[in-house]
């Protein structure tokens, strides 16, 4: 029978198990099967822990990634959210791509006036 800890009760042969995950009980499943699992979860939770370690470490008692997984355990669509977030900005900010010095005037020289082109030759 489920709960709302996220706990379930399981008889076997007259002995009761409690089933539960947490962020930290998946991590460690992820190195046993040496893969993610995010075909289930929806994410990677072994990546979401390193990188919020590594974003947080040392702040507020954040010492470990098994840290980053306790405050997952209490709101994991927010600490996501935020890693997810930061990832995007830093990537965006420093490996977008940025056209080639000189390119539209070379691609006007040759007669490739794409409509982006031509809204900038005005």
């Amino acid at each position: 029978m489920e709960n709302h800890t996220g706990e379930v009760k399981l008889e076997v042969d007259g002995k009761t198990y409690t089933l539960k995950l947490r962020h930290k009980s998946v991590h460690d499943a992820e190195q046993l099967l040496d893969q993610s699992i995010s075909f289930y979860t929806g994410g990677d939770i072994t990546f979401m822990g390193v990188m919020g370690f590594v974003m947080m470490q040392g702040q507020h008692g954040i010492e470990s990634e098994d840290d980053v997984y306790a405050l997952m355990d209490i709101d994991a669509q927010g600490v996501n959210d935020a890693i997810r977030k930061v990832t995007s900005l830093f990537f965006q900010t420093h490996y977008a791509q940025k056209p080639k010095k000189g390119t539209r005037k070379k691609a006007a020289a040759n007669g490739k006036n794409s409509s982006a082109l031509q809204s900038v030759q005005g």
